[in-house]
């Protein structure tokens, strides 16, 4: 499979390496990068774009490239990750990833956690695509072990939630199901207001009739959540930072998101270049599950088990 949309479609975006490096050098460690590794590159990194030396993801492959040759599968799989973060959009980008999920399967071979890749195709109506699972877990009988997909947002992807993944497999005895939200990674459709449906049919494809089926959905990937269960689409969900709702001033927003967001995320949609704020706040109206009207009383007596988790200092998400 390829990433979600041709490099021809992508369009770069202002960024600033010591801002998104400061933000996400402890998110890195978090998928299991080692700290040192993280310490050591970090500074060597000037520029996002640049495809050479000084480049964000030409720094992150090398390291990758050392770790890979030493037979560090799943530590080169995770260093590709950071190169072709925050999304593929270079072709050194684009390599990166292909080289990461690559690593990935080398190394799944040594998981301590049942472990396989699928290929599924769902559909919703007339829409079909292929969908790219990590798969976690799975008893030999399974027919009445609950399901959970496991999901980040526009710029984490499944091979770094792996930790996360291992670890809920193993705490909880779920099958974990992890796949790239619409518009990144190995997704074929880009992102909309309705990317639910591959959600629900994740879940209908994997869990069957009998099985209990929730989902974990962090950042971005929480809104599905949110908005499964105000459907009751699931048995439970938890969202992680995701937004739910939009007010008339997040346009402004929006288009003006520190460390590249709103470029990340109209690389998702396949938006042909960053929003202007008339644009931004018609998306969001779009998303907004308020208008929506998924945040009535009726809904809100009517949903599945939520929890709704956020910060009080996140940058993208107001409180």
């Amino acid at each position: 499979m390829t990433p979600s949309q041709p490099a021809s479609a992508r369009f770069e975006f202002p960024i600033d390496v010591p801002d998104v490096l400061a933000e996400r050098a402890r998110q890195m460690v978090a998928w299991g990068i080692a700290r040192q590794t993280v310490s050591q590159v970090g500074p060597r990194i000037a520029t996002m774009w640049a495809d050479g030396p000084a480049g964000w993801a030409y720094e992150w492959s090398r390291a990758a490239q050392s770790m890979e040759a030493k037979g560090s599968f799943l530590q080169a799989a995770l260093l590709y990750g950071a190169a072709k973060f925050p999304c593929i959009v270079s072709r050194a980008q684009e390599r990166a990833y292909a080289r990461q999920l690559a690593c990935f399967r080398l190394a799944s071979g040594e998981f301590t956690v049942p472990f396989w890749r699928d290929i599924l195709l769902v559909g919703n109506g007339d829409a079909q695509t292929k969908v790219a699972v990590h798969r976690y877990g799975a008893r030999v009988n399974s027919r009445t072990q609950p399901l959970l997909c496991l999901t980040g947002g526009v710029d984490t992807l499944k091979v770094e939630l792996h930790r996360l993944a291992s670890l809920i497999a193993r705490a909880t005895g779920f099958e974990v199901v992890a796949f790239d939200m619409p518009g990144t990674g190995e997704s074929m459709v880009a992102l909309s207001k309705d990317s639910e449906w591959v959600y629900r049919a994740v879940l209908e494809s994997c869990g069957g009739a009998h099985r209990r089926k929730g989902i974990f959905g962090l950042s971005f990937g929480g809104h599905w959540a949110a908005k499964l269960a105000l459907r009751g689409d699931v048995d439970f969900a938890v969202d992680l930072g995701g937004p739910i709702a939009a007010t008339a001033s997040d346009g402004a927003l929006l288009a003006n998101l520190p460390n590249g967001m709103t470029g990340i995320v109209a690389n998702a949609m396949r938006l042909a270049a960053l929003p202007t704020p008339a644009m931004a706040a018609t998306i969001l109206d779009a998303f907004s599950l308020a208008a929506q009207g998924l945040l009535t009383p009726q809904s809100l007596n009517s949903m599945s088990p939520l929890l709704a988790i956020n910060g009080d200092d996140d940058p993208y998400v107001r409180p």
